[in-house]
């Protein structure tokens, strides 16, 4: 990695995160006065089914580059890796799209299925795109392809609407398929050196079969995840109405304000973990700092937006209220997701990709019965409920798991107090509103946060006051040994 700070890597990404939301948040009351609700779901249909079929194309090897790229000690070695990732689903996307083609004769979805065609294709290009910009840390550019993606759309969108009305769906998915477009020529003429001037190594200087082991499990992985992700409104729907689901869907759209957050961490965590290995199996000091960083932002972060469910509701207007009762539980879903990302690294360092199905496969199963139980009996919170307990387990089992291959003394006896602690609120605040005693816990939270990782806070504020000073290095993973010493816990394994 260059010698540019992780944190300044995280918060230049996070600006590109905040501009696009930004974007969304002033242009999508116009468009939605624009287009109809009914095209607003055939546009979602329509992105949920490119987004499922690009993944199972993949068959996963969009995570194997990400993995073994940093295992290629030359730029030809990595070529030749991105080479054998990208050319097996595009050659997928080749075979689905002749399947699809009969489906053109129709007059109907002959649009719409040539849109889904190219989409396969530039989806696939742009997702490969992105992660050599991601990989390489060209987080500048690659926040500013965001911004430009989102912009270019919305530009396109604004301006379709006005010339051609009343043909919202053709806007909306041309839009996008030229906004992207756009990003891939941008992002292919960044990188021409490593694309198309790097000659590739020999095809005998990668293990194919090696690449396919380590991403199939990881498809398969995905794939249930999208079972896990969806249980909560299905049960919703089942045993309730479209109300309560909508109501429940717009609590989980406030979970967008963790974007800035997680979204940014996750891009950069992945690559930045492995590359260590890479250099220093042995050394696990850079995944307890990130843990305990994670950690208390996470829940410094979420306790704030519990301290501030109901100003958020509002925003929503007077239909949706019933969400200030569903956000609590939700909050796990972030908080838990982000900070198990560094208790999981060690199955993406040590190549045991068939635990994370393992792992999502246990906690569905939970999740799918824990929904059933709850819904019928609390509705809506219920399903906040189990959705947020199985976001806990999730976290235990990717800890868990993962230290049957990698250990890594994380302080797994502070978090579960912090946690209980934080559910404990969470409860409270699900059947109360902002009120002194809601203040009181939100700074009771914070002291217990700040009580239980007083070294990290302190690692945190000097990294922030050197940012600041313009000074800021990559310090994380360099703490003393006495700090070291006196917060590492060893993790059950």
């Amino acid at each position: 990695m260059k010698q540019t700070s992780f944190l300044h890597q995280c918060l230049s990404l996070a600006g590109g995160t905040l501009v696009v939301m930004f974007i969304s948040a002033l242009t999508m009351p116009v468009i939605t006065r624009l287009a109809d609700p009914s095209v607003y779901g055939q546009v979602t249909i329509f992105n949920t089914w490119c987004s499922l079929a690009v993944m199972v194309c993949s068959l996963g090897l969009d995570q194997t580059f990400i993995r073994f790229f940093y295992t290629g000690k030359t730029p030809a070695i990595q070529r030749r890796i991105l080479s054998f990732c990208l050319a097996v689903p595009l050659l997928l996307c080749l075979l689905l799209s002749c399947a699809l083609l009969p489906v053109l004769i129709g007059e109907q979805s002959r649009f719409l299925v040539l849109c889904f065609i190219l989409a396969l294709f530039v989806r696939t290009l742009n997702r490969m795109g992105m992660l050599v910009l991601r990989l390489k840390y060209r987080t500048s550019l690659y926040s500013a392809m965001s911004v430009l993606n989102k912009s270019l759309y919305v530009i396109l969108v604004l301006a379709g609407m006005r010339l051609f009305s009343g043909h919202g769906l053709t806007v909306m998915i041309g839009a996008s398929l030229a906004a992207m477009t756009a990003c891939v020529a941008a992002e292919l003429y960044a990188e021409r050196t490593f694309w198309f001037k790097t000659r590739p190594a020999p095809a005998q200087s990668i293990e194919p079969r090696h690449l396919l082991a380590y991403g199939l499990p990881l498809m398969a992985a995905c794939a249930v995840f999208l079972v896990f992700q969806a249980t909560d409104r299905f049960c919703i729907r089942w045993f309730a109405d479209y109300d309560q689901v909508g109501v429940y869907a717009s609590a989980q759209s406030i979970m967008n304000l963790f974007s800035v957050i997680t979204s940014t961490f996750q891009t950069l965590w992945l690559p930045r973990a492995i590359e260590h290995y890479e250099r220093d199996p042995q050394d696990r000091m850079l995944y307890r700092d990130m843990n305990r960083i994670m950690t208390v932002v996470m829940f410094l972060f979420g306790a704030a937006v519990l301290l501030l469910k109901d100003v958020f509701v509002l925003f929503l207007g007077e239909s949706y209220r019933q969400a200030a009762g569903v956000l609590p539980f939700l909050l796990f879903t972030p908080i838990m997701s982000t900070v198990s990302e560094t208790t999981v690294i060690g199955l993406a360092v040590t190549r045991h990709s068939a635990g994370h199905l393992w792992i999502m496969g246990t906690v569905t199963v939970f999740n799918v019965t824990g929904n059933l139980l709850l819904v019928p009996v609390m509705g809506m919170q219920g399903a906040a409920v189990a959705t947020g307990i199985s976001y806990i387990l999730y976290f235990w089992l990717r800890t868990v798991v993962t230290a049957r291959h990698f250990r890594v003394g994380y302080p797994l006896k502070r978090f579960s107090l912090l946690t209980a602690w934080f559910a404990l609120t969470c409860w409270y605040h699900q059947h109360h509103s902002f009120s002194v005693m809601t203040i009181l816990l939100f700074l009771l939270t914070v002291a217990l946060t700040l009580g239980l990782y007083p070294d990290t806070t302190r690692q945190i504020l000097r990294q922030i006051r050197k940012l600041l000073t313009g000074s800021a290095i990559l310090s994380v993973g360099k703490r003393t040994e006495k700090e070291d010493h006196r917060s590492c816990e060893v993790s059950p394994g």
